[in-house]
């Protein structure tokens, strides 16, 4: 037998690291969504630059600067507040129309950038990562910057159109918070799973924004779906509306609207969120391959 040498051993290859395509497969149910959040704590500086870059991307290069950050997401809820306030949306019996509409069209925007937003921000920014060891579902996160910026500029146009027309909300509003995890479980799972869908077909995103621009008017955002005749059987099935509904009621009158339907619907929330955490997981490298 041969004794190897210094100078040998040092020409030696290092040994080839090979990832198998069934790894990430046999990885369980439950554990993937901990190796997310695992990521996500683990480069967290990263995806705080990030989130300061696409805030700062927004008005640069404005006259105006950050005016921009803040007036853009008020755009939209603006509009249907004007026209509840011209008494074009019917009202329901215990809300001034602009609180109902206020409130259901914040939480509809929350929903609606944790789903679809998910899927076109994933879309969007693969081809930038490429190969490197940054995690995609660090893009993810880094979007909830944006996400929780615009909640908060919203939820102060809220507050003032409470504070004029309502008065102080219940103390159900120290609960609102807790009770409304569930429902960003539920959307962001559903991104997650239409983040997938998505590195398939572009047809998805397409899809998915129709779809969103047409349900908010059966999610009880702007009126009760109840007026919306043969379609109001699906405010029974609509998670949103479940969960604008219920919101609402926890706000203003400190109880839940429907018990029983939060409940399924929370239950679905938390089980979509460990799915759509699965299969992102999963296809990480199948989505990175996408190409926009």
């Amino acid at each position: 037998m041969v004794k190897k040498t210094s100078s040998d051993k040092a020409d030696e290859a290092p040994p080839t690291l090979i990832y198998r395509s069934d790894d990430r497969v046999k990885s369980g149910f439950f554990r993937p969504l901990f190796i997310l959040i695992g990521q996500i704590i683990r480069w967290r500086w990263h995806i705080m630059i990030n989130v300061r870059r696409d805030f700062m991307k927004v008005s640069r290069g404005a006259t105006f600067g950050a005016f921009w950050n803040v007036v853009l997401p008020l755009v939209p809820l603006g509009a249907y507040t004007l026209l509840a306030w011209a008494r074009v949306f019917p009202e329901r019996e215990g809300y001034p129309a602009i609180v109902y509409v206020t409130t259901g069209a914040t939480l509809w925007f929350l929903f609606v950038d944790c789903a679809v937003g998910t899927m076109k921000s994933v879309m969007a920014k693969t081809s930038m990562i490429g190969q490197t060891s940054y995690p995609l579902i660090g893009v993810v996160a880094g979007q909830f910057g944006e996400i929780g910026f615009n909640l908060a500029v919203r939820l102060c146009a809220v507050a003032l159109a409470v504070g004029l027309l309502w008065g102080a909300p219940s103390w159900g509003l120290v609960l609102a918070p807790l009770a409304l995890l569930p429902a960003i479980a539920f959307f962001l799972g559903l991104g997650l799973v239409l983040a997938v869908m998505g590195s398939a077909s572009k047809d998805i995103s397409n899809i998915a924004g129709v779809i969103a621009a047409y349900a908010i008017f059966v999610s009880n955002v702007i009126f009760p779906v109840e007026f919306a005749g043969p379609l109001a059987p699906i405010s029974t099935f609509n998670p949103a509306a479940i969960f604008i509904d219920n919101m609402r009621s926890v706000v203003f009158y400190a109880r839940l609207e429907s018990p029983v339907s939060y409940a399924i619907a929370s239950g679905a929330g938390v089980l979509l969120l460990i799915v759509g955490a699965r299969m992102f997981y999963v296809m990480e490298f199948r989505i990175r391959s996408y190409k926009s």
